[in-house]
């Protein structure tokens, strides 16, 4: 969990045009241009779902490739946090570093409220 400018920097960004992208990262968990890789990605996909609710993933088709990402990662170290718990599912994960659309992150709720300032003045209830 990152605290501080970098979280506010995000959440102040511009949310009017939920086209902006920000540099991120995200976890490469499928990759295959073979005949029946439309299938595997789909089952990457369910699989990668039940074993971590919550995670986004992305399904994506690029000629002739398709490609299962997961994740909106803002740090490498977030990224390579989460990668390490992904890699025994899916020991063919890499990082992938790239443009993240402000609205998949914004989404999600990965920017955590700044925690509050501890009260100096204020008496321990236990007293």
């Amino acid at each position: 969990t990152e605290y501080g400018t970098a979280a506010d920097a995000v959440r102040n960004y511009d949310n009017t045009s939920r086209t902006q992208r920000i540099q991120g990262h995200r976890i490469r968990i499928f990759f295959d241009n073979g005949q029946d890789a439309r299938n595997k990605a789909l089952g990457t996909q369910a699989k990668f779902k039940a074993e971590f609710p919550g995670v986004p993933s992305y399904l994506v088709y690029e000629n002739p490739s398709f490609m299962v990402t997961v994740g909106n990662f803002l740090t490498m170290d977030e990224a390579l946090i989460f990668m390490n718990r992904v890699k025994h599912s899916f020991p063919t994960a890499f990082l992938w570093h790239g443009e993240i659309p402000v609205a998949d992150i914004m989404k999600q709720g990965v920017l955590p409220d700044a925690p509050e300032p501890p009260l100096t003045d204020s008496i321990p209830s236990d007293l």
